[in-house]
């Protein structure tokens, strides 16, 4: 009855709104009112809309809430700063996230690099899960040749840089050659030398464009250090001045990431098959173009020392492992410390019980002044030992491992490489690689290839890393040594 008595009024007043005389002027100003009403209302309905719109599609962003994908970003800015030794250098700054979509967690940390001009912002995406593999690559490098090799470099996850060597037999001479691949590994190019007749060691890039390999001329008792700014399609000699102007013989390089520092360690040719050996740095601040000896180097012999490995920090910290073979000390190693992009040096030491001597085989200076030594004890040989310092060497932690040791016949410079969270190690003689977390000091077994020698080892990113490996030749205490049944390790 209600709803009848309400049409039955309203039915009545229209009607009176209706006369056989309108007032037209009314009957416009009611229209335009009715029209105004109707926008004020329309308003919130189109706000209402749009904001619907926004948060779904905020929500399709983030995908479904059950998915239980987890990724891991890197993003690096670089900024102008200065090196204590004045050169030009700038500031990067990586932050990392991970986790299930929905969720954030990130670190920090904030480093100095020693470069001439500011690098562009990058991101990284990286694959959460990444696995091992091995792959037998024989006879890509030379049917029926024994094959080996000294180093390899991953400046980018798709770009990659190897030293190698081919031989009849053990007896006849090696002949060395560079490899690189645009794409992880999944074909290689031989590069072009500019001489015959070298012997290559070590190689490190700082770029995918910029690398440093450096090695000697056996028939001209000379050091060499050879540099590419084209991504390998053409090399050159650096120019280096040794002791005598006697270009040093060039055992390591480094060339940290992003940086015109270049650090190499050797020994003037004079000194060749004798012992003591006068330790001898170049440094080069132009990215390898030229270089020049190191102000001073005090070893705790005189001068003296053989340089087994070497490993800069995009800081300019910069350490060396050297060995020394006087008759009072037998089979001696030690650590040489750079705070200044290797212009000076000092000798430095780890903690030790009074009576034991720690021996050092491994060593990687990963960011700012964060570096690891690998190593053991005369006390206990069959336990490793990993000597970690955040402030260049001044002051040392150590974390014992009691599953594995790392013993001096193991000196590969090219076996350690370090990224954001980790540091991988390749026991070259066990065909172990270890996986060390720089966020909790924790050691575990990342790959193993038994009856195999690992011959280098190289990490762009967390979760990518190249290197080669080849069936054991003989047993697991001598030297590695080339074989046809080589292959590639990969971790993607």
């Amino acid at each position: 009855m209600e709803i009848k008595s309400y049409l039955k009024d309203e039915m009545e007043r229209q009607s009176n709104d209706i006369s056989v005389t309108p007032d037209i002027h009314s009957l416009i100003e009611r229209n335009k009112a009715k029209k105004r009403s109707h926008v004020l209302m329309v308003i919130p309905i189109i706000s209402l809309i749009v904001i619907i719109g926004l948060i779904s599609s905020l929500v399709l962003t983030q995908g479904s809430p059950s998915r239980s994908d987890s990724s891991v970003v890197t993003t690096t800015t670089l900024s102008s700063t200065t090196l204590p030794n004045g050169r030009s250098t700038t500031s990067v700054t990586t932050k990392s996230h991970s986790g299930t979509p929905g969720t954030t967690s990130g670190v920090t940390t904030t480093t100095s690099s020693p470069v001439s001009t500011t690098q562009p912002f990058t991101t990284t995406t990286l694959d959460p899960n990444p696995t091992w593999n091995s792959q037998v690559v024989a006879n890509i490098f030379g049917s029926g040749y024994l094959v080996g090799f000294n180093g390899i470099s991953c400046p980018s996850i798709e770009n990659c840089y190897a030293i190698g060597y081919s031989q009849i037999n053990t007896n006849s001479p090696r002949n060395f050659f560079l490899i690189s691949t645009t794409n992880e590994g999944a074909s290689w190019n031989k590069l072009n030398l500019p001489s015959t007749g070298i012997d290559l060691e070590s190689i490190s890039c700082a770029s995918i464009d910029r690398c440093l390999a450096v090695g000697m001329y056996p028939s001209v008792n000379e050091g060499l250090i050879m540099i590419t700014t084209d991504g390998g399609s053409t090399w050159s000699n650096s120019t280096m001045l040794g002791n005598g102007n006697s270009a040093p013989y060039s055992f390591q390089v480094s060339c940290p990431i992003n940086t015109r520092l270049c650090v190499v360690s050797g020994y003037p040719p004079s000194s060749n098959g004798s012992v003591p050996v006068p330790l001898e740095v170049e440094v080069s601040s132009d990215g390898g173009s030229t270089f020049s000896l190191a102000n001073s180097i005090s070893t705790p012999y005189n001068g003296d020392g053989w340089p087994m490995e070497l490993a800069c920090s995009n800081a300019g910290t910069c350490l060396i492992i050297a060995h020394e073979d006087m008759p009072n000390s037998p089979g001696v190693t030690f650590l040489m410390a750079s705070s200044d992009g290797g212009e000076d040096w000092k000798p430095i030491s780890t903690p030790k019980a009074i009576g034991e001597t720690n021996y050092y085989i491994n060593v990687n200076c990963y960011t700012g002044t964060n570096c690891l030594v690998l190593g053991d004890t005369s006390a206990n040989t069959n336990e490793g030992i990993i000597w970690t310092t955040t402030d260049g060497g001044v002051s040392w932690a150590i974390v014992t491992v009691t599953f594995a040791s790392f013993d001096q016949q193991e000196l590969n410079g090219s076996n350690f490489s370090c990224t954001a969270s980790f540091c991988r190690y390749a026991s070259s003689l066990s065909g172990t690689i270890y996986s060390f977390n720089l966020d909790t000091s924790s050691l575990s077994v990342a790959y193993s290839i038994p009856g195999n020698q690992i011959y280098g080892l190289s990490c762009s990113t967390d979760a990518n890393c190249l290197g080669f490996y080849g069936a054991s030749s003989g047993p697991q205490n001598v030297s590695i040594s080339p074989n046809k049944q080589y292959g590639q390790l990969k971790l993607s």
